[in-house]
């Protein structure tokens, strides 16, 4: 969806589709992980660990949770991507 046409939206129906367009990226970050398990990139530990930390952000964004805690989670998976050099 273009920006214009998300502008058009009401507010509720933008932060809907922007909570929805987040889990997918998330769901895409996961399916990303577990390549590079079978592709021997990184260990099983590491990637449980950042599934963990990608499901509990997918949790909270669901549960309706207040965006600052939401964003210290993914602060906190951007780092730890970071650091995984994939």
């Amino acid at each position: 969806m273009s920006r214009a046409k998300m502008n058009d939206l009401p507010s509720t129906e933008r932060a809907q589709k922007a909570r929805d367009y987040l889990i997918l990226l998330l769901y895409d970050l996961e399916e990303r992980i577990e390549d590079a398990v079978k592709e021997g990139k990184i260990t099983l530990d590491t990637s449980s660990e950042i599934i963990d930390l990608i499901a509990q952000i997918k949790q909270d964004i669901l549960d309706g949770k207040k965006r600052s805690e939401i964003l210290t989670k993914l602060n906190d998976l951007k780092a730890k991507w970071k650091n995984l050099g994939i």
